[in-house]
């Protein structure tokens, strides 16, 4: 368990308190099992530690969802900037185009910063918390993420045909 702690730490996981202590407590148990005098001393040291391994359980459990944040970040910070570009793309073509898309521009930019950049700021929060609870909420709420995304390319992919059209029509 101090290994995945330590690894943990080297990947600049925010570690939460309520796995630190559970680590101490179940050290300290530990301990007092090892320095236990008398076998009925033993016995009850033994099945406080038990408990206190069970209540640890599910705190690694924790520990190792929050390990594979950083992976997970990379990934949507991949993402994000994908479609971060693929949207100032669309802005400048939109910008030099004869025909007003404002509108969809207006559109595109309100899905991009309320939902999508939103989204991810929100999350980039939570993990900095280190809060085990907040992280999976934001990322149960961000489970929409992706369909904004789908809605933010369907607007790009519009400017593209209305610019083209637009384009088409005066040849």
């Amino acid at each position: 368990i101090d290994q995945r702690v330590k690894k943990a730490l080297a990947k600049k996981v925010t570690i939460p308190e309520s796995i630190t202590t559970a680590l101490e407590q179940i050290k300290s148990l530990l301990a007092q099992v090892k320095a236990a005098k008398t076998c009925d001393e033993g016995q009850d040291l033994q099945q406080q530690l038990m408990d206190a391994q069970q209540n640890g359980q599910d705190e690694f459990q924790k520990l190792d969802f929050l390990m594979q944040v950083p992976q997970i970040m990379q990934q949507i910070n991949r993402e994000f900037k994908n479609v971060d570009s693929a949207w100032k793309k669309a802005v400048r073509s939109a910008k030099s185009s004869k025909v007003d898309l404002s509108e969809l521009i207006a559109k595109g930019q309100e899905i991009f910063d309320s939902g999508i950049k939103a989204r991810l700021d929100n999350l980039k929060a939570a993990i900095q918390s280190g809060d085990y609870e907040q992280i999976q909420s934001v990322m149960e709420e961000s489970q929409g993420a992706q369909d904004q995304r789908d809605t933010l390319f369907d607007v790009i992919n519009n400017i593209e045909a209305v610019k083209n059209s637009g384009r088409f029509i005066s040849q």
